[in-house]
């Protein structure tokens, strides 16, 4: 499928949705708006709007927030349709009972080529349905960032779900100083393939330009604690 094709599909996929929200969007508003009127009246009404309308209004700015200080930054933009990521084929490959069970997909909504202390890094925005990410990242709400890092070497089909688990073939997310740093919220759950490590995370200060560095550089971390485990091997 060529380029165009996909940047394509990728418009009118993101349009079909953004209907759709507006469409149950407004079709809530007005069954809260009915509720509210006949329980609570006028007061409770808009009470009730506000607070519906509240995270949908929070999210959409600080995505518009997150896009123009992407531009001033110098990050370059990332067509999602136009690469493979490291997970379509089988996120859990390499733990049996998780790659049978988990189902659903999981969709990049936005992603960005950017340097985080000197560093490359493609990080974004993904979107999931049903168990996909079960154990991929931490429990919580919010928006959910992704980081995508190249290691200096392969490692194979390897990461790690909760402390002294390991998955894969690789034995270097059984070394002490993994586990050290896994417990004490250094690193986050972590997959690589080959020379490719990602990670998925829930930063605390949300979907910020704050939040992608503060994601960028917990996936870094992995990546340094992996490089002393190995020398240390």
């Amino acid at each position: 499928m060529s380029l165009r094709e996909n940047m394509f599909r990728t418009v009118v996929g993101f349009a079909a949705v953004n209907l759709i929200v507006a469409m149950l969007w407004w079709g809530f508003s007005i069954f809260f708006v009915a509720i509210g009127q006949e329980v609570f009246g006028s007061l409770g009404c808009l009470l009730l709007v506000g607070i519906f309308a509240f995270w949908p209004i929070k999210n959409l700015l600080s995505r518009r927030k997150l896009h123009r200080y992407a531009a001033t930054a110098g990050w370059q933009s990332v067509d999602p349709g136009s690469r493979d990521w490291p997970w379509d084929n089988d996120l859990h490959a390499g733990d049996e009972v998780r790659s049978r069970e988990a189902k659903g997909s999981i969709r990049v909504r936005s992603a960005w080529h950017m340097e985080v202390d000197g560093v490359p890094a493609v990080a974004g925005e993904v979107t999931s349905t049903g168990t996909i990410l079960e154990g991929t990242v931490g429990a919580g709400h919010g928006s959910i960032v992704f980081v995508l890092i190249n290691l200096p070497r392969p490692i194979g089909t390897v990461g790690m779900r909760t402390p002294y688990q390991h998955v894969g073939e690789s034995a270097r997310s059984q070394q002490v100083s993994l586990n050290v740093a896994f417990l004490s919220g250094e690193i986050p759950p972590w997959t690589a393939r080959g020379s490719e490590l990602f990670t998925f995370q829930r930063p605390e200060s949300g979907l910020t330009e704050a939040g992608l560095h503060e994601a960028v550089r917990r996936t870094l971390r992995v990546a340094e604690v992996l490089d002393t485990a190995s020398a240390s091997s």
